[in-house]
C-alpha cells in the first residue's frame, strides 16, 4: 500500500504447511506436523523504525509440533512438544526508541493438557506450559527472550448444582519473565503471579446470563514491563500494573 511519504511497499511471501495424523484406535490420535510463519510490519511499526518505511524485514519462521491426544469416556489427555524458529522477528526496543528485527531465536516447549470427570455434575481441567526461548544468534546469543514466562499453568474446576446453571473457577499462574528490550538479560525479572477468577452463567428461555469475578484477591501484579529512560535519560525498569479486583456482568440472546 502507498506509503505517506510516497514510497510504495509491495511483498509477498508463500508459505506452506505439512501434517500427519494417524489414529491406531477410538481413543488414540497422533499428530506431527510442520508449519511456515511469517509476519508483515505494520505501517505504524515502519513509521517507528528509525530508517523510513523499508526500514524493516519481514518476518519470517517455521514451527514442528509432535503429539498425541487421548479420548475417554471421563476424561482426555494432550502432549504436545514443538519447535518454533524466528528470522527477523518484529519487536520494540525501548533502549533505541524504535522498532527493529531481532537476530534469530527459537523456542522449544512442551504443553501438557488433561481433563477428568469427577462427578456428574463436576468437571476438572489443569494445563502445563513450559518455553525454553532463546537468542541464537548474535551479541545476545543465548539470552533468554523477553516477555516469555518459562512456566505457566491454569487449573480449571467446572459445577453444575442446577441444570442450565454452571459454576466455573480457574486459578492461573505464570512464572517470571525478562523484562522488555532486556536482550541482554541484565535487569531483576519480572515476578511471576497466581490469580483466582470465578464465573457463573445460568441460562434460561434463550437467555444467557453471566457474572465474573477476576483477580479475586486483589493481587498486586504486573503482565509485562520493560526497560527505558527515565527523564534524566538513565536507564531503569518500568512496569504497567494490571487491574486489581473486577467484576463483570454478561447479558446475551440466542435467536
Amino acid at each position: 500500500s502507498p506509503y505517506a511519504g510516497g514510497e510504495n511497499l509491495d511483498d509477498e511471501i508463500t508459505v506452506g504447511t505439512l501434517g500427519l495424523v494417524f489414529r491406531p484406535n477410538r481413543a488414540w490420535r497422533l499428530f506431527v506436523r510442520a508449519d511456515e510463519n511469517f509476519r508483515f510490519a505494520k505501517v505504524d511499526e515502519h513509521t517507528d523504525a528509525g530508517s523510513g518505511p523499508t526500514g524493516l524485514k519481514n518476518q519470517t519462521g517455521i514451527s514442528y509440533e509432535l503429539g498425541g491426544e487421548w479420548s475417554g469416556a471421563y476424561g482426555g489427555f494432550k502432549a504436545t512438544a514443538y519447535e518454533l524458529k524466528l528470522e527477523d522477528e518484529i519487536s520494540y526496543d525501548t533502549s533505541l526508541f524504535k522498532n527493529v528485527n531481532l537476530d534469530s531465536t527459537t523456542r522449544r516447549g512442551v504443553m501438557l493438557e488433561a481433563t477428568a470427570q469427577l462427578h456428574r455434575d463436576v468437571d476438572i481441567g489443569v494445563n502445563y506450559h513450559f518455553v525454553d526461548a532463546k537468542t541464537d544468534t548474535g551479541s545476545f546469543a543465548g539470552n533468554r527472550v523477553p516477555l516469555v514466562a518459562r512456566h505457566s499453568a491454569t487449573l480449571l474446576l467446572d459445577y453444575r448444582p442446577v441444570h442450565d446453571l454452571n459454576l466455573h473457577s480457574e486459578i492461573r499462574y505464570v512464572g517470571d519473565q525478562v523484562l522488555g528490550g532486556d536482550f541482554a538479560n541484565d535487569f531483576p525479572e519480572l515476578d511471576g503471579f497466581t490469580l483466582v477468577n470465578l464465573s457463573a452463567e445460568y441460562r434460561i428461555d434463550g437467555w444467557r446470563l453471566g457474572a465474573k469475578v477476576n483477580n479475586l484477591f486483589d493481587r498486586e501484579y504486573s503482565e509485562t514491563g520493560s526497560t527505558g529512560y527515565t527523564a534524566g535519560f538513565v536507564l531503569a525498569d518500568a512496569y504497567f500494573p494490571a487491574p486489581g479486583r473486577n467484576f463483570w456482568v454478561t447479558a446475551g440472546y440466542d435467536f
